[in-house]
């Protein structure tokens, strides 16, 4: 195949490819899903804090080569 027959195709592929991707990426209609709420908030104890410094983070584990800290501790969600 000669190249003066390849160089149209070298370019034209590539638009017809990002066409079909575009023409793909119609995005589904946003799903509304209703969540139960609490009936009463969980209390705001320790360990949890609404701000937490790392500079405090490290002072507490220094030393320590391996460590874990909770961050947030609730009746609904540890982690």
């Amino acid at each position: 195949m000669h190249i003066r027959y390849l160089a149209p195709l070298v370019a034209i592929i590539p638009a017809v490819l990002c066409l079909a991707a575009s023409a793909q990426t119609t995005r589904p209609a946003p799903l509304h899903a209703w969540a139960p709420q609490p009936v009463k908030l969980a209390p705001f104890t320790a360990p949890n804090k609404p701000l937490k410094r790392l500079a405090d983070i490290l002072a507490r584990h220094k030393g320590k080569r391996d460590w874990a800290e909770t961050e947030v501790l609730t009746r609904d969600y540890i982690g």
